[in-house]
């Protein structure tokens, strides 16, 4: 009787921590799409140093939502084309770098795709750009395209006017 009755305890146990993690985890989540959202406005509102931290806590707090990632990318790549030689260079590095990291999360991110395939068109070699890797993603968005029907992909955050 006693087992049954530990055993039962530790089942009831590890059934309420896992609903306590998951409801962490929520929050989590709900809490790095608020940090998003917010920082989507600022970025639409060309204030990208503003909108920079919002992007930062919301990859931090969902690191495996491949949009995230995205937006921190361009949001680096604004901050970069808009600031000194010592900006930019501090900056380019980190836009490839979350580029990278959005398509490896999700190799269906068409915008991010075409964004990794334009950094690598624009930039100088010294700085991670490179013709040969933006004809490899051309390739690949043609893939897509094809996967897709020649359907438009939705455009997750429209570039400001």
């Amino acid at each position: 009787m006693k087992y049954y009755m530990r055993n039962r305890y530790s089942l009831l146990l590890g059934l309420v921590i896992s609903s306590v993690l998951s409801f962490a985890d929520t929050i989590e989540n709900e809490n790095a799409e608020v940090f998003f959202q917010q920082a989507l406005l600022l970025y639409n509102s060309q204030a990208y140093e503003a909108a920079l931290p919002a992007f930062q806590k919301a990859t931090e707090l969902a690191p495996l939502v491949s949009n995230y990632h995205h937006m921190l990318g361009k949001c680096y790549g604004r901050i970069a084309e808009e600031g000194s030689w010592l900006t930019a260079l501090r900056y380019v590095r980190k836009t490839l770098t979350e580029f990278r990291k959005a398509v490896e999360l999700d190799d269906n991110n068409i915008q991010a795709w075409k964004d990794l395939e334009e950094f690598y068109r624009r930039a100088p070699g010294f700085l991670g750009g490179s013709q040969d890797k933006a004809d490899e993603i051309r390739v690949r968005l043609n893939e897509l395209k094809q996967e897709n029907n020649g359907k438009r992909p939705e455009i997750v955050a429209p570039e400001p006017q």
